[in-house]
């Protein structure tokens, strides 16, 4: 039997979980992982015990026993789950934290569907202290990590510290925007600000940007070319995307020969700005000398902005 008998739906036909997984798999693009980049992160409680905490979020966590044909599953978690982490005697101890799935249709599980729990969070205890993928057992484990929890000897309270994040979002999205600037006019849009202070610079590239709620990156490469100078200056450049800095300050220096500038920074977005409006900015300025940097007609501006999604 080469097709199975009925597709996926057809009224009065009997569907099994396999086909709805296989479905899912097709849906997660054959990957698996959290779904967002807040979803089931890990983290050490307020006050540090033998616990952790596993917060809300989704997932996609393929069927390891006969993957790809087994399909992916998808679970959701509605309310903050406490994991216990075994305190440690006199050696380190490496534990997988994970999201995991009992699934009684294939070995290695006799858990009843109707009354037990099928997808939970649960600890790999004693694997190695690099590892960043769950161990492959027999009965293979359907689960994908989530942290790895290290706690040295002789201890029972677990740190932020001691957590590394192994979270994957599934399909991370992405949104890339290109914008670019050409001056009129001979000369303009000139650099005169003396450092530490700043200015925008260069004008009419500056935009005021919608921030994906679901962006948790943002990288910014601005390209400056045919810029002018009237005597030899240096200074700084840097961008700014609301009141925080995209990267770090770019020092130039120019004689009167034309020059290409390029400032490129990325900026791990705050929660606060997800989902908000923000103005991306370059600012300059110049370190106190007579002269000046200017743009012409003969000058181009363009900006590469790209929004990323990742584990946060």
């Amino acid at each position: 039997m080469a097709f199975y008998r009925v597709p996926w739906l057809i009224n009065g036909a009997s569907h099994p979980a396999v086909l709805a997984r296989m479905l899912t798999r097709h849906l997660a693009r054959g990957n698996e992982g959290v779904l967002e980049g807040d979803d089931l992160k890990v983290t050490a409680l307020t006050t540090p015990s033998g616990n952790v905490n596993v917060a809300v979020g989704e997932c996609a966590i393929h069927q390891r026993e006969s993957y790809p044909w087994g399909g992916t599953y998808y679970g959701y978690n509605t309310a903050t789950i406490v994991k216990p982490i075994a305190p440690t005697a006199g050696a380190a101890r490496s534990d997988l934290v994970v999201a995991r799935v009992w699934d009684p249709e294939y070995p290695g599980s006799s858990l009843d569907p109707a009354v037990d729990q099928i997808i939970d969070a649960d600890v790999i205890s004693g694997v190695s202290s690099s590892a960043t993928t769950v161990p492959v057992t027999s009965p293979a484990v359907s689960a994908i990590p989530l942290a790895r929890v290290t706690l040295p000897a002789n201890t029972s309270a677990v740190t932020e510290a001691m957590i590394t994040d192994l979270r994957k979002v599934a399909n991370p999205r992405r949104q890339r925007d290109y914008y670019t600037y050409y001056p009129s006019g001979t000369p303009t849009d000139d650099l005169g600000t003396t450092s530490p202070s700043w200015e925008t610079w260069p004008l009419g590239i500056g935009r005021t940007l919608a921030v994906p709620a679901w962006a948790t990156k943002v990288v910014v490469i601005l390209t400056i070319t045919g810029v002018r100078s009237n005597a030899t200056i240096a200074g700084l450049l840097r961008l700014m995307l609301g009141a925080s800095q995209v990267g770090q300050n770019v020092a130039y220096a120019n004689d009167t020969s034309r020059q290409t500038m390029i400032v490129a920074g990325d900026l791990t977005l705050p929660s606060a700005m997800r989902g908000t409006s923000q103005a991306l900015t370059p600012q300059g300025n110049r370190n106190g000398t007579g002269g000046y940097i200017y743009l012409d007609v003969n000058s181009t501006v363009a900006m590469d902005v790209e929004f990323f999604e990742s584990p946060v």
